[in-house]
């Protein structure tokens, strides 16, 4: 396997994937997405259970413990993911289907290719101030044809279901973090990098984005 040497692959246990599957269907009760973009190949279980095995991971590599704390009930604002060494960090987990994510695992992938950037958006900025170490970036590989196997589940939380396809996932890839102060400098966009042939898609927001080379290791913190 060709892992970019700036890169972190981080194993998971069956007690972390557990501890995810446990904490998403809580965040799924109680917390209501704003964000959720229209034809989303996971379901807002999958897609907590996947933000929060990103999280494990960073925790797992980092020497911290992996027992989080459970608020969601009581909605608390989020005050970031994790502390280390002083300083506070909020984990974002991307989901990448398996033939792009293949690609970013070397390094190869362009900035301008599908899922090429990290992407914080401008709608959370206001977020940030509270992230003195700044945002660490991860991703979690999908299946290809997630979206057409997807199962939309009604309201009824003791239903919810992780695909098998999903949890036997054993990996999460921790690409990079960006400082506080270095998201801060920038201008969000409403658009992606320019491709060879001069074309870009528009965002449905305006975004801070970053390739993996606009990253610091996880490896230097």
């Amino acid at each position: 396997m060709n892992i970019f040497d700036q890169f972190v692959l981080v194993g998971l246990t069956n007690q972390m994937k557990e501890i995810a599957s446990q904490h998403a269907l809580e965040r799924t009760k109680n917390i209501i997405r704003q964000f959720v973009p229209q034809g989303a190949p996971l379901t807002p279980f999958e897609s907590n259970y996947v933000g929060v095995i990103g999280e494990l991971a960073v925790r797992k590599h980092l020497g911290l413990n992996i027992n989080i704390s459970s608020n969601y009930e009581d909605r608390q604002v989020d005050d970031g993911d994790l502390k280390f060494k002083n300083k506070v960090y909020d984990v974002k987990t991307d989901a990448i289907p398996w033939s792009i994510y293949n690609n970013l695992l070397s390094g190869r992938i362009k900035n301008y290719d599908r899922y090429g950037c990290r992407v914080f958006s401008a709608k959370h900025l206001h977020h940030l101030l509270k992230y003195s170490g700044g945002l660490i970036f991860c991703a979690f590989a999908i299946p290809d044809n997630s979206k057409a196997t997807k199962v939309n589940y009604k309201p009824d939380y003791n239903k919810q279901n992780l695909r098998d396809e999903i949890v036997k996932n054993n990996f999460v890839l921790i690409i990079g973090t960006k400082a506080q102060n270095e998201i801060i400098s920038q201008y969000p966009t409403w658009y992606t990098p320019v491709d060879p042939k001069g074309k870009s898609s528009q965002y449905n927001s305006p975004n801070y984005i970053f390739h993996h080379t606009d990253l610091t290791s996880i490896k230097e913190i």
